[in-house]
């Protein structure tokens, strides 16, 4: 996704320190979001039943 490499670049080269805050607390929201989006692993059953 280019979301977040748009992100990383506003952040650098945003025209002001308060759009460059704006931006780093996007990319903060972004990250948790992308974080809560990763699979989880789930623990097959020892005796799990087949048909």
């Amino acid at each position: 996704m280019a979301l977040k490499p748009l992100l990383e670049w506003l952040h650098r080269n945003g025209s002001d320190q308060a759009s460059r805050n704006t931006v780093s607390r996007a990319v903060s929201i972004y990250n948790a979001w992308a974080a809560s989006q990763a699979v989880k692993p789930t623990q097959g059953s020892l005796f799990e039943e087949y048909d």
